[in-house]
């Protein structure tokens, strides 16, 4: 992987080179790895915050009006989720046609969505699993967002580190 290239010769004008300068282009993903070169928000999630979440049950994570389900629908204009991030690998789960967040009740941890931002049931944390992440409750770490393999949200307290809360990001 090239980093820097030195393009300028010595009277400070620009060199041609074969190899392009990705000087300009570092950045971080949402994990704090850094990302040497050109985004491609197109092709990469890893350079976007506009995803669908794909769940290993087969569902897209879908934040509708008054719930949050799986939809088997890749083209639903409800599964286009945009990844707040707020620091440290803590975020919000948006949906972009409603507006609406991603949210997880201190008490039964049963999904619900939100229009309040402020709301502390709608932060989660992304943990990397392998190609999958999971995004589990802030206050309550072994709490995840899953979806069974009829499409419903799983309660938080009824989930674990596995197939239902395993989703990849696929950019929209």
């Amino acid at each position: 992987m090239e980093a820097f290239i030195d393009t300028h010769n010595e009277e400070g004008s620009s060199g041609s080179s074969d190899s392009p300068d990705y000087s300009s282009s570092i950045s971080e993903d949402l994990h704090g790895r850094v990302i040497i070169g050109p985004p491609n928000p197109t092709t990469n999630p890893l350079y976007t915050n506009n995803v669908q979440l794909h769940s290993e049950t087969g569902y897209y994570l879908m934040i509708g009006e008054d719930m949050c389900q799986g939809s088997e629908d890749k083209e639903d204009q409800y599964t286009r989720i945009v990844m707040e991030p707020i620091s440290g690998g803590n975020l919000r789960l948006r949906g972009f046609s409603t507006n609406l967040y991603v949210a997880m009740r201190d008490d039964n941890g049963k999904i619900y969505s939100t229009a309040d931002k402020e709301d502390q049931n709608t932060i989660f944390y992304e943990s990397p699993a392998g190609n999958y992440s999971t995004f589990n409750k802030i206050e309550k770490p072994n709490w995840f967002l899953a979806i069974n393999t009829a499409g419903k949200m799983k309660k938080g307290r009824n989930t674990t580190r596995n197939k239902a809360s395993m989703f990849l990001k696929r950019p929209w």
